[in-house]
């Protein structure tokens, strides 16, 4: 009969604020928020909002709603405003472009190595 084993990742609770801080200083932006993210890009490239909207062919008051943390309606839109910007729609969203299974693994073995987080591996009895 076969064993099932889980697994259990628990975050501690006084590091998790310092493991994010951390991390979205080491990674530039991983963890934003959309509204975070588009704000710095902006910044970085010198945008003002009527000259993306322009660019992009978005209206203005739809990127004041996103610079305010609303929501896009339209993914396309948030597609045309990173083109503008010159950036994938990954990094203006996530903040980066894809984060990559060894970069995931490596960053759980360094928190898990460091107290960051515990694993908790419990056996499971098999149903009857």
């Amino acid at each position: 009969m076969a064993t099932l084993l889980v697994v259990t990742l628990t975050l501690s609770a006084v590091n998790t604020s310092r493991r994010r801080c951390r991390v979205q200083q080491e990674t530039q932006g991983v963890g934003m928020t959309f509204q975070e993210n588009l704000k710095r890009l902006m910044k970085e490239k010198g945008f003002t909002i009527r000259a993306l909207a322009a660019e992009a062919d978005i209206s203005e008051s739809n990127i004041k709603t996103w610079l305010r943390g609303g929501e896009p309606k339209k993914l396309e839109e948030v597609r045309s405003a990173a083109h503008v910007l010159g950036v994938s729609f990954e990094q203006i969203v996530f903040g980066e472009d894809s984060m990559s299974l060894e970069r995931i693994a490596s960053q759980f073995w360094e928190d898990l190595y460091s107290g960051i987080i515990r694993v908790k591996v419990e056996k499971l009895k098999p149903r009857k």
